[in-house]
């Protein structure tokens, strides 16, 4: 999803299982492993919104936008974010 996002005109079409959407925008209580900083880097940090697929959408001319395809369980430690990317 990040690839699709960060150069939208070469994808029509991105998606994501279990996708950290929202992830810049997760509750700070929320237990994140040290392998998820990593990835995304530590909360409220420029590393994590250039990584956030939330953030990054929001910076692409609408016209420009690739078709978005989100899975994401109930169960899932990643929906209460989800859920909230898109209740907004």
């Amino acid at each position: 999803m990040l690839l699709g996002l960060k150069h939208p005109l070469l994808f029509e079409a991105v998606g994501a299982f279990s996708a950290p959407f929202g992830i810049s925008r997760q509750d700070p209580k929320m237990d994140m492993t040290s392998r998820t900083q990593q990835r995304f880097g530590v909360p409220d940090s420029a590393d994590r919104r250039e990584r956030d697929p939330g953030t990054l959408a929001t910076t692409i001319p609408i016209e420009s936008v690739p078709v978005l395809y989100l899975s994401c369980g109930n169960q899932d430690l990643l929906w209460p974010i989800t859920e909230r990317s898109f209740s907004d």
